[in-house]
C-alpha cells in the first residue's frame, strides 16, 4: 500500500508537469496525523501528530504523508498549484458493507433485521460527511484552494459509535443494539474528529447533510438495491 500511494502520487506529479497541467488536487487523508490525543476534541490542520513509522499497519498514513511532502515540495517550487485535503470518515450509498467500518457494518446488520452489533464498548468518538458534502468540498478545494495548503474534509458532528448505532435504530425502527464489551470509566474514549474552521473561513465550506439525514439517506439506498437485486434473481 506504502507504495502504491508514493509510486501512484510520483506518476500523476511527472504527467501533470509534461501535460501543462494548471492546477491538481492531492487527496491525502486524515491518516496523517496519526492517533488523535484522546483530549484533543478535534484536530486541526497545524496539529503536528503523525503516525508512528515503527508501526506496519501505519502504511497507509504513511504513505500520504510521503505523497503530502512531494506535492508540497513541487507546489513550493511554483510548478504547480496544488491544495491538499485531508478526508476523515464517510457515510452513504456504496459504502463496503463487510469491512472494519463501524458505518458500514451497523448498516448490515439493519438490511438483516438487527441486531445492530458493536463490537467494542460503543465510546469512541467518529464523525461522518455524505459523499454529496465530499464532492463539494473536494472540486472546491481544488478551484479555490491555496497551493501547497492542507485543508480538512468531513463533519465536525462528533458521535461515539454507540450513539451512531442508537440512530441507526431509531430511524430503521424496530432494531436492537448490542455491546460486547462495558466501558472502561478509567479511559478516555478514542476520538477522529477534524477541525474544519480553516475549510468553513478560507473557503466557505459547510455540511449541508447531517449525520441522521445521511443514515436515513443511506438505508433508503441500500433498501432500494436491495430490493431490485431480489426483483432481479
Amino acid at each position: 500500500m506504502f507504495d502504491t500511494i508514493v509510486e501512484g502520487t510520483r506518476r500523476v506529479l511527472e504527467y501533470a508537469q509534461r501535460s501543462q497541467t494548471r492546477r491538481l488536487l492531492c487527496v491525502s487523508s486524515g491518516a496523517v496525523y496519526g492517533r488523535q490525543p484522546e483530549d484533543m476534541v478535534s484536530m486541526a490542520e497545524t496539529f503536528e501528530g503523525r503516525p508512528d513509522p515503527l508501526v506496519s499497519g501505519n502504511a497507509y498514513g504513511m504513505g500520504k504523508c510521503v505523497a503530502e511532502f512531494m506535492c508540497a515540495t513541487i507546489a513550493a517550487q511554483g510548478r504547480l498549484v496544488i491544495p491538499i485535503a485531508r478526508p476523515f470518515a464517510f457515510l452513504g450509498p456504496f459504502l463496503p458493507l463487510d469491512r472494519h467500518f463501524a458505518a458500514g457494518n451497523f448498516l448490515a446488520d439493519v438490511l438483516r433485521g438487527g441486531p445492530i452489533r458493536i463490537q467494542g464498548d460503543g465510546t469512541p468518538y467518529r464523525s461522518y460527511m455524505y459523499p454529496t458534502d465530499l464532492v463539494e468540498w473536494l472540486f472546491t478545494i481544488l478551484l479555490r484552494g491555496a497551493s501547497g495548503r492542507a485543508y480538512n474534509v468531513g463533519s465536525d458532528e462528533a458521535v461515539s459509535i454507540g450513539e451512531l448505532a442508537a440512530v441507526m435504530a431509531e430511524i430503521a425502527g424496530g432494531i436492537v443494539v448490542t455491546t460486547a464489551k462495558q466501558p472502561d470509566p478509567s479511559r478516555l474514549p478514542s476520538r477522529y474528529v477534524p477541525n474544519i474552521d480553516r475549510s468553513r473561513q478560507e473557503l466557505g465550506l459547510y455540511v449541508r447533510v447531517d449525520l441522521r439525514q445521511a443514515v436515513n439517506r443511506s438505508l433508503i439506498s441500500y433498501r432500494n438495491q436491495t430490493a431490485k437485486e431480489d426483483i432481479c434473481r
